[in-house]
């Protein structure tokens, strides 16, 4: 931008050589009289509290005799920039403990349209840099010359170097955003770029977010330098990378330092690709659809993991809990903690709910939160709340649906995330933001988001559910009754405890009910939804294990939390265990655990499998037997268990393959290819052809260097 003598920004008569103050109080007071002449301000005692507001935050004194004390409240009227240097250095906190002998003062505005002069002020504050410049700003006598040295445009640095050492990020941001949000952006450029490292600093500031860091940027980092005294937004990008915090003012007296700290924490990439402003531009130039859906499409991936980052513990805890409890009982017998230890059975209840009441609104919530800020917040929770009342009784009093589970949580999070966006961007007022801030947003996003949930979206999921319960019982009686192993299987790790989940096991339980009259089993047949049910359920959390152990290297840290407690859980019926490593990579967990469930509860069907037991996981191995009698009850038992290890194995396998093939873009090219030609019974390839026949006359080194160019550049593919 252009530096311009707009709107007496710089002005002679803002310039003062020989100030007789000799406190910062009275420099204070000098400075919002100079501007109160200026037209700057209607208040002079205003302004002067707005100063020492910002100076009781951090001290606004540099180095070398040099101040920026500056303000930006709704009071002032146009901006200015003052300069005033002192007979008598005055005392004044700054790095190097010197009295101030010149200070520069940025009265700044807060409405928008006078935005576009805080690149300038900026940039004057960023002039305090150059120590040549500092010394000619102390001796110069003539007023214009100063003028004009603030009003210089500095020469733009050209940088040609491309064998860097590294990639070095930066995030700045102060409470003015003004100043040494942009001081020591500009530090931690210059000194990066002193070492040989590539460098791209965010400015968190005034102007909100100045080039901002995107999913390239972060993977390709070596580490993150944080330069702050708030809190920076959107945090949660910033997963696996190294991360120094220091603050603000650090780089602006101890770059050396900073760097040194960065150095000892930087992580190494053996196949770092750092972006270029060439690689960026043309990246612009390709399409703005296409930009913003691949960035928008990254941004709801990593909202989606910040959803699940606070779920977790939820999970983990419910469960835990439950499966110590549910040890406990089985082997003291429940009714002997009826009568001596009931407590233990409401415990197990409470922690129950925060399975079944918080998962999803707290999912929901953060969702909502990462992708709009706290005010997706509420909304988030009540809408995450309003899926645990969707619910669908059958016509013999039967419950079918419970809830929406975590799919319902997602669901929500994504709805109000979004809802809540527009609402920052078009209900806005500047008289009366703290209206809508306060009351407005939170109520009518909660209002929206619980309507939308109860009559919109979960009646027709009930209905939906409605219609598989009442298929199932049909298919049980009909000659198509062998598929019923195959989708109880799939159905039950579906959504792991979401509504699929729970109408099978409903269907399966209610057979089961059905299978005695009077206390006594009169038919035995209608045991086996439930053994098919607990041997495809068992394999969830085994595979979960088995994957991340086996696979570990193509594992993130969230799964491998997940895979040291989902065995247990599962083994004991409490398949929820494998939600967080469902959803990190839900594309090929849940068709894996479908397939393994579907072979598991087919076996079980194939061979009459019944239990007698409603408890799950292994608990249900006890009560196994054949329902037509054909083999032994131990035979049966041991059959069972073979099946959920066949399931479990098919699933292991099939998931280790597919997170292998992840890493081999030629091989995950030519499977995605044959899926799409089979799905597609071969219109796609047909479309495609043209593309794919110049794709294959590539040699083998250019489709992969093709194919890992495609992958850089596709932002929704990046691991995070």
């Amino acid at each position: 931008m252009s530096i311009k003598n707009k709107d007496d920004l710089f002005s002679i008569e803002q310039i003062v050589l020989d100030s007789s103050a000799t406190t910062k109080d009275e420099a204070f007071q000098e400075l919002a009289t100079i501007a109160y002449k200026a037209g700057c301000i209607d208040n002079i005692d205003k302004l002067t509290k707005a100063l020492w507001a910002r100076e009781h935050e951090t001290s606004t004194g540099l180095e070398d005799g040099f101040a920026i004390p500056h303000a930006r409240i709704k009071y002032i009227k146009k901006p200015a920039v003052i300069f005033v240097r002192y007979q008598t250095g005055l005392s004044w906190p700054t790095f190097d403990n010197s009295a101030v002998q010149v200070a520069i003062a940025l009265i700044i505005p807060t409405n928008k349209k006078n935005d576009i002069h805080l690149e300038v002020l900026s940039n004057v504050a960023k002039k305090l840099l150059n120590p040549d410049l500092r010394q000619t700003l102390k001796k110069e006598n003539d007023k214009t010359k100063i003028l004009a040295l603030l009003q210089a445009e500095d020469e733009p640095t050209t940088v040609t170097k491309e064998n860097y050492k590294g990639y070095v990020l930066g995030i700045t941001a102060c409470p003015a955003g003004v100043a040494h949000t942009y001081m020591a952006a500009k530090k931690i450029e210059d000194e990066a770029k002193r070492l040989g490292y590539a460098v791209k600093v965010e400015k968190q500031g005034a102007n909100g977010f100045e080039d901002k860091l995107t999913p390239e940027d972060i993977q390709n980092a070596n580490v993150l330098i944080i330069a702050a005294d708030i809190a920076i937004g959107e945090q949660e990008r910033f997963v696996d990378i190294p991360i120094l915090k220091v603050a603000v003012s650090e780089p602006l007296y101890d770059v050396d330092g900073v760097f040194k700290k960065a150095f000892q924490i930087m992580r190494q990439l053996p196949n770092q690709q750092i972006p270029t402003t060439k690689q960026i531009k043309t990246k612009k130039e390709k399409g703005w659809f296409k930009l913003h859906f691949k960035t928008g499409a990254v941004s709801l991936k990593n909202a989606v993991l910040t959803g699940i980052s606070y779920a977790v513990p939820v999970i983990v805890a419910g469960t835990a809990i439950q499966a110590l409890i549910t040890i406990i009982i089985q082997i003291a017998g429940a009714d002997y903690i009826v009568q001596h230890a009931n407590w233990l059975n409401t415990l197990s209840n409470v922690a129950g709910k925060s399975l079944s009441i918080l998962s999803a609104p707290v999912l929901a919530a953060y969702i909502a939160y990462a992708m709009a800020d706290k005010p997706g917040l509420t909304p988030g929770f009540l809408g995450g709340l309003a899926c645990v009342y969707v619910t669908k009784t059958a016509a013999d009093g039967t419950v079918i649906v419970d809830g929406l589970g975590f799919l319902g949580g997602l669901i929500t999070g994504m709805l109000v995330g979004y809802m809540m966006k527009l609402f920052k961007k078009y209900l806005v007022s500047q008289k009366m933001q703290g209206v809508l801030t306060w009351f407005v947003y939170p109520m009518l996003g909660s209002l929206i988001s619980m309507c939308v949930i109860l009559f919109v979206i979960g009646q027709p999921i009930a209905l939906l559910i409605n219609v598989i319960f009442s298929g199932l019982t049909t298919l049980q009686t009909s000659n198509l009754a062998a598929l019923l192993g195959i989708i109880i299987g799939m159905m039950c790790v579906f959504d792991l405890g979401g509504p699929f989940n729970k109408v099978v096991w409903a269907f399966s339980f209610a057979s089961f009910s059905q299978a005695f009259t009077g206390g006594q089993l009169t038919n035995p047949t209608l045991l086996v939804p439930y053994a098919c049910f607990w041997a495809a359920g068992i394999g969830t959390g085994w595979t979960t294990a088995l994957v991340t152990f086996i696979g570990r290297r193509f594992s993130n840290q969230y799964e491998k939390e997940a895979g040291k407690m989902a065995w247990i859980l599962s083994s004991l019926g409490i398949t929820e265990g494998a939600i967080p490593f469902a959803l990190s990579d839900p594309f090929r967990v849940i068709p894996s655990f479908m397939l393994g469930g579907a072979v598991s509860g087919r076996l079980c069907a194939a061979f009459n499998l019944g239990s007698t037991i409603t408890g799950g996981g292994f608990i249900t191995m006890a009560g196994i037997q054949s329902t037509t009698g054909t083999v032994s009850i131990g035979v049966a038992i041991l059959l069972w268990l073979i099946f959920a290890i066949i399931g479990c194995a098919i699933s292991t396998s099939l998931l280790l393959g597919l997170k292998y093939i992840k890493t081999k873009p030629i091989i995950e090219k030519k499977v995605q290819t044959w899926t799409v030609n089979i799905l597609s019974l071969g219109i796609v390839p047909v479309v495609k052809k043209q593309h794919l026949k110049k794709f294959k006359q590539l040699s083998s080194r250019e489709q992969e260097q093709y194919l890992n160019h495609k992958q850089r550049k596709n932002n929704s593919k990046i691991e995070r």
